[in-house]
């Protein structure tokens, strides 16, 4: 399962940096409407499901965001230059790209570590609990006899 999270976030990180470099402007906007969309569909359904509260906030926030939205759709490609620009300093400085794969890898590995020692002591808590052991704290004493 962890392998194929890994692979996965790799795979999106490529997907959503090319994404990034060819339509800057258009993915602003849509993560703008995206917002607005999703504020409005959780106030839908919290009406739906007659929380009348959570309703009545989803309907302050879907306003904010409208206020928002419009705020800052004057400033868009002003932000695409921005984004653009940081973009092709990523593209044209190759080390950053492989400095983050690289902390990839390592988290990735430290992950694992980490996963096989919490199995480890789970196992070792789990046989001294079934033999009689005492299992206190972190104190794992298995009994001997």
């Amino acid at each position: 399962v962890t392998l194929i999270a890994a692979a996965s976030s790799f795979a999106l990180s490529t997907i959503s940096l090319t994404l990034m470099t060819t339509c800057p402007k258009f993915l602003i906007q849509l993560s703008l409407l995206f917002s607005l969309l999703l504020s409005l569909l959780i106030t839908a359904t919290s009406f739906y499901y007659q929380q009348y509260i959570a309703g009545a906030f989803g309907i302050l926030f879907f306003l904010l965001s409208c206020c928002y939205a419009c705020c800052v759709w004057r400033r868009i490609p002003f932000a695409a230059a921005n984004l653009n620009t940081g973009l092709t300093a990523v593209k044209r400085n190759g080390g950053v790209f492989v400095t983050s794969v690289w902390i990839t890898v390592v988290s990735f590995g430290y992950l694992m570590v980490w996963m096989v020692a919490m199995v480890g002591v789970y196992d070792a808590t789990a046989a001294a609990a079934a033999g009689g052991g005492n299992v206190e704290g972190n104190n794992v004493q298995p009994s001997w006899g």
